[in-house]
């Protein structure tokens, strides 16, 4: 079987410390979780490594919170519309 560059998938590593790009590197991880289960189990050296559906789940609730931040960060930012009026309303639920 035979792929293209273009379709193929690489997990993004990411050295920031923003929650938009460990947001990005988590969902990239949780798509390509077959491919790291897959990859784990075949390698000696990683087995170690391979994740429980405890961690997956963990991941994948880290990331939904993490989404939250990424949309009101987007939001926030959009330079086409004034965004001041809805800081407060949108700080007041990311500190909840």
């Amino acid at each position: 079987m035979y792929y293209s560059i273009s379709s193929l998938l690489f997990m993004i590593l990411t050295l920031e410390f923003s929650w938009n790009s460990i947001h990005d590197m988590l969902n990239r991880l949780i798509e390509l979780r077959p491919v790291v289960h897959a990859v784990c189990r075949l390698e000696q050296l990683l087995r170690s490594y391979l994740l429980s559906d405890e961690d997956w789940n963990l991941l994948s609730r880290l990331q939904s919170i993490l989404d939250i931040f990424v949309k009101a960060t987007e939001y926030l930012s959009g330079s086409s519309y004034p965004t001041l009026s809805v800081q407060l309303p949108y700080f007041a639920v990311l500190a909840s």
